[in-house]
């Protein structure tokens, strides 16, 4: 969406070893969409939370609370763990705005199982 639109750069991983840690101060935000512990070096993990603490943005989607139960910076910085599903069922999702570029794909509404 950025990289189409041109009002940011992202750049996108699946492997965790590709990722210079060092560098992210130089990044606006990081982004997990992540589950379970990293393969990443102690090191990097310092680098992270370190990164983080000195500015850089976090956002974490969905199963990021499922991430690094053994590093306690994370816990901190996310607030806590998840510890389950005590429910799942299909929700109706009303799109309240099919102008932006995020949206602009769906439909008035989509049913997801969650």
């Amino acid at each position: 969406m950025g990289n189409g639109s041109g009002e940011f750069e992202a750049l996108v991983y699946c492997d965790c070893s590709k990722v210079d840690w060092g560098s992210l101060r130089d990044f606006k935000a990081v982004l997990f969409a992540t589950t379970g512990e990293l393969p990443m070096s102690d090191s990097d993990k310092k680098g992270f939370i370190e990164s983080i603490r000195s500015g850089v943005g976090f956002v974490g989607v969905h199963n990021a609370t499922d991430t690094f139960y053994k590093l306690p910076g994370y816990g901190e910085m996310i607030g806590g763990y998840f510890s389950g599903h005590p429910w799942s069922q299909e929700v109706v999702a009303r799109v309240e705005d099919r102008n932006h570029p995020s949206t602009e794909h769906l439909g008035k509404s989509f049913r997801v199982k969650e």
